[in-house]
């Protein structure tokens, strides 16, 4: 960590930023998002961009427009099912 002064420090240890590094939580893992996270690393492994001819910006954005896509497009039309099982 950085140099930080006084003013910083009573700001980091105030009762706004509470960091506790003595208890990690492990991360736990859908199956769909394990399979997410390889097809990406393979895609950047793999020679993806070079083969497609885009950059990382493009495929991000392309990303985020999916994640975009699926909200939009999947959780309106199943929000009658999400108050009938409540």
């Amino acid at each position: 960590m950085d140099v930080i002064d006084d003013k910083q420090r009573d700001f980091l240890q105030s009762d706004l930023i509470v960091k506790d590094d003595s208890e990690t939580d492990a991360i736990e893992w859908t199956e769909e998002e394990e399979n997410k996270l390889v097809r990406n690393g393979n895609a950047l492994t793999d020679n993806f961009f070079q083969d497609v001819g885009i950059t990382q910006n493009q495929f991000n954005v392309g990303q985020q427009l999916l994640s975009l896509g699926i909200i939009l497009l999947e959780v309106p039309p199943n929000t009658p099912f999400y108050r009938d099982s409540a």
